[in-house]
């Protein structure tokens, strides 16, 4: 996909340390079987879902949000859909939004808060996976940016999967970990790559490239 006009999006600036850079990652040696860098944690409790949680803090426009899902599940389905080894993670991927009235314009903290509290109540037994490791915060910083990326896709007659070469469209990593904050990450690298970088090589390596806005690792 060729760049997105400059003024398409104007995103704030990411407050990474300088000091990291991203990971670039080459083939590893297979792992339980599947590739190092796509290992998704061990799901010990079977009746657990595959994927992040995800909070809405923003209510502002709902047809911006239904087009943000529809975005959100078309690029998934075709990370997870490349390799027929994940396409039978898609039946459990967890869909549902966390929505509340107090979670309108909620910090980040206040959303760990609510995390916690979802981990604390036994709802999912918590295994050594990356689901109770970060969840996806979408705001109407996040919001915006996925719109944007609709409307360039629309104006040049493009699929919702193009990819997203410029990281357009992102939401917010979040850890559990108050030490390690948040971070954008691109949609198109959210899940299943994303998620396995969580539990396996660490946050450190979910960070902006130079001279970059999201995170594409």
């Amino acid at each position: 996909m060729s760049a997105v006009p400059s003024d398409r999006a104007a995103q704030p600036e990411a407050t990474q340390n300088p000091n990291q850079s991203p990971s670039s990652p080459g083939d590893e040696q297979p792992i339980r079987p599947e590739s190092k860098y796509l290992y998704l944690g061990d799901h010990t409790n079977a009746e657990n879902a595959y994927g992040f949680r995800i909070y809405r803090t923003t209510y502002s426009d709902d047809d911006k949000w239904d087009r943000f899902m529809s975005y959100l599940k078309t690029n998934i389905e075709r990370s997870l859909g490349r390799d027929e080894q994940y396409k039978h993670q898609l039946a459990r991927v967890d869909w549902t939004v966390q929505s509340s009235p107090d979670l309108q314009d909620a910090s980040m903290d206040q959303v760990r808060d609510h995390f916690i509290q979802w981990i604390d109540s036994g709802e999912e037994q918590p295994d050594n996976s990356s689901r109770f490791l970060a969840f996806v915060v979408v705001d109407g910083e996040s919001l915006d940016s996925v719109t944007s990326m609709l409307e360039f896709l629309e104006e040049e007659n493009l699929p919702l999967d193009e990819d997203d070469e410029e990281g357009t469209a992102y939401v917010k990593l979040v850890s559990v970990n108050e030490k390690d904050g948040d971070v954008p990450v691109c949609i198109q690298y959210l899940y299943p790559r994303v998620f396995s970088f969580v539990h396996g090589l660490g946050w450190e390596h979910i960070v902006p490239g130079e001279g970059e806005f999201s995170a594409r690792p």
